[in-house]
């Protein structure tokens, strides 16, 4: 029975560095991904199907379907590492980056499926809450979100029912993981602490310490930086120019206006107006529409092909419960 070495985040806390320099990189390492060759890819594409789809948005029926081929080329990977450590990281294991997301609990119910019999060992580096917000609104902006800071805050606080604020009470993610993994398989570091005590010296001494391996000194290099102030706010400004990834209201909540006693509940002094936005845009989209000469119609014979597709991809699902 091998031990599976899981890097889980948190996001903006050296994930991309780790990745790309230490578990990349390191010789006694059998790394899987993600951040081989580049920031997204995978040892295989099963793998990748794997961290990509089913252990964070997969539907139980699309799991069911896909499971078991995923988690034979885990075993297989496990069995060609050798003398080496099986490693794979994914930021996305440590909280929800979107609200499309699964949950938490369903993310390692499933990592304890895919990966069988073999010992799970978890690596969480956690970063002080408001530094951690601080830097994932300028990773939103990076990703195409448009609006300001504040606006930000608000909808962590007031949409708290499906986004990753609960993510940041570090308490309660240590009795999540330790139940999940047990306590003596979950391993934390602080993003601060090793800032302050030089990154590449803290890290390689760290992750030696974590893999149980002889010390080989990797050099470090940051290869997802940040943007500074100035940067953020200039991006701000071309995103709303053109609107692209979070800027077309993934995080939006669907429906706001059935979310009223949510707004009541964060204490945020909503405006009617912005409650029953879509309530308002809906109207004026239809009373639009009563005065627009309506000489176009959809023809929905053009996609019988792609109506045939979806037939049968369909049928291919089985019943799996």
């Amino acid at each position: 029975m091998a031990t599976v070495y899981l890097h889980i985040g948190y996001p903006k806390s050296f994930s991309t560095t780790l990745q790309r320099s230490y578990f990349e990189k390191h010789p006694k390492l059998h790394f899987g991904g993600v951040g081989i060759g580049n920031n997204i890819s995978y040892a295989n594409d099963s793998l990748e199907l794997g961290f990509e789809s089913l252990l964070k948005y997969a539907n139980e029926h699309y799991w069911f379907k896909e499971r078991n081929k995923v988690k034979q080329a885990i075993q297989n990977f496990i069995s060609e590492a050798g003398s080496r450590k099986v490693v794979f990281s994914s930021e996305h294991f440590a909280t929800k980056f979107t609200l499309q997301g699964i949950s938490n609990e369903e993310k390692y119910d499933r990592i304890k499926y895919l990966t069988g019999e073999h010992r799970i060992k978890i690596l969480v580096i956690k970063r002080k809450p408001v530094s951690f917000v601080r830097s994932m609104y300028g990773e939103y902006v990076k990703m195409g979100y448009d609006k300001a800071y504040p606006e930000f805050l608000k909808w962590i606080i007031t949409f708290q029912d499906r986004n990753f604020l609960p993510d940041l009470n570090f308490k309660m993610k240590e009795d999540q993981l330790n139940s999940f993994f047990g306590s003596d398989n979950v391993d934390w570091l602080d993003f601060d602490s090793i800032k302050d005590k030089g990154v590449e010296k803290i890290l390689n001494e760290k992750l030696t310490d974590w893999f149980d391996i002889d010390y080989h000194h990797m050099p470090i290099t940051n290869d997802n930086p940040s943007l500074n102030l100035q940067e953020i706010a200039s991006l701000v400004e071309w995103n709303k120019e053109n609107p692209r990834g979070l800027g077309k209201d993934q995080t939006e909540p669907f429906a706001r206006h059935r979310s009223r006693l949510i707004h009541v509940k964060s204490r945020i002094d909503y405006a009617e107006e912005e409650i029953f936005s879509e309530v308002l845009a809906k109207r004026k989209g239809l009373k639009w529409l009563e005065h627009k000469e309506k000489n176009r119609k959809i023809n929905f014979d053009a996609a019988t092909d792609l109506e045939n597709q979806l037939l049968e991809e369909i049928s291919s699902y089985s019943y799996a419960f």
